[in-house]
């Protein structure tokens, strides 16, 4: 599922397109304009004209922006290296604040937990106790950012998308 104003692409691969050598199909695409995928200072393109011109996305569909839904939960992944600590990933079209169910994932009700936004670590979002319909607010619309080390040209993600780490003690420690 693509959300944007265009899909843009480089110019560079346009000898890749042409070539086969890309492969999408089932796709969503959801711009602002008919013509919303562009190869940069080469030609925007219909879905239509590019499925045609490059043999590629036979079974993917447009759409116009206006008309995007989408579940707010896009991912809750439990961590590998720690079982108490999750990354929830969030799109709100109108970048309003999520609830998110944690209630089919075996954490018991009063365990303290804090939520951090992945784009700035050091500061604690949210904290407490999951409630007993163990649901979690997550603020969207968010602008403190910790630039990343050694990169320069980073930014702040956009005001309707999110990625937070929920860690929740483990009350079998203590």
């Amino acid at each position: 599922t693509i959300y944007t104003g265009y899909t843009h692409f480089e110019k560079s691969t346009l000898a890749s397109l042409k070539h086969g050598r890309l492969k999408f199909d089932n796709n969503k695409y959801h711009s602002r304009k008919v013509k919303g995928l562009r190869i940069l200072k080469h030609k925007d393109f219909k879905l239509a004209d590019w499925k045609k011109e490059f043999m590629i996305d036979a079974n993917s569909r447009w759409k116009p922006l206006k008309g995007f839904n989408v579940d707010p939960l896009l991912k809750i992944e439990r961590l590998e290296s720690d079982s108490h600590q999750f990354n929830v990933v969030l799109l709100e079209k109108e970048g309003q604040d999520v609830t998110v169910d944690f209630s089919a994932l075996g954490i018991q009700e009063g365990t303290p937990y804090k939520i951090y936004d992945i784009e700035n670590r050091k500061d604690i979002l949210e904290s407490g106790k999951l409630s007993k319909d163990k649901k979690l607010k997550f603020p969207m619309a968010l602008s403190e950012f910790e630039k990343p080390l050694h990169n320069t040209i980073a930014t702040k993600s956009v005001s309707n998308f999110g990625v937070y780490r929920v860690e929740f003690e483990d009350t079998k420690k203590n």
